[in-house]
Formats: C-alpha cells, structure tokens, sequence
C-alpha cells in the first residue's frame, strides 16, 4: 500500500516508514520480487540507489486487499 501511494521507494525509505531495520525490508522485498509483486530499477547516476515499486501484478493485488477491505466493512455493518 506504502508503494501505491508513494509511486516508488527505497529500501530505507521503507524501513524508516515502518521503522524497522533495512535487513528486514531486503529480506522482505525480496520475496515480493520473486513473486513478481513489486519490481526494482537501479538508478542510473547512482548505482547505490534501487528504486522499489509496484508491478502491475501488485497493484491488482494491492486493490483486491482494498475491494476486501471494503466489502468486509460493508459486511460488518
């Protein structure tokens, strides 16, 4: 959800959004990447920084969580 709003992050900018350690957004993203949710781009001018963001396979999945979210809301009502 951070990276639907955010367009794209880093990973620190993800740990210090959640607060907690870069080694466990790294462990973390890894996976989401894996399973072709969220994708990294390095940047060009500074080979340090990687980009994180949603692919479109994410951002389905990020509105399907949402599309619950809200029929459950309606439910409970």
């Amino acid at each position: 959800v951070y990276l639907e709003q955010h367009g794209q992050a880093t990973a620190s900018e993800l740990a210090d959004a959640f607060m907690v350690t870069r080694t466990l957004i790294s462990r973390n993203t890894w996976r989401l990447i894996q399973d072709d949710l969220i994708q990294s781009q390095v940047n060009p001018n500074d080979r340090r920084i990687v980009w994180l963001s949603l692919t479109v396979n994410g951002q389905e999945r990020v509105q399907e969580g949402v599309r619950q979210v809200q029929a459950n809301l309606k439910a409970f009502n």
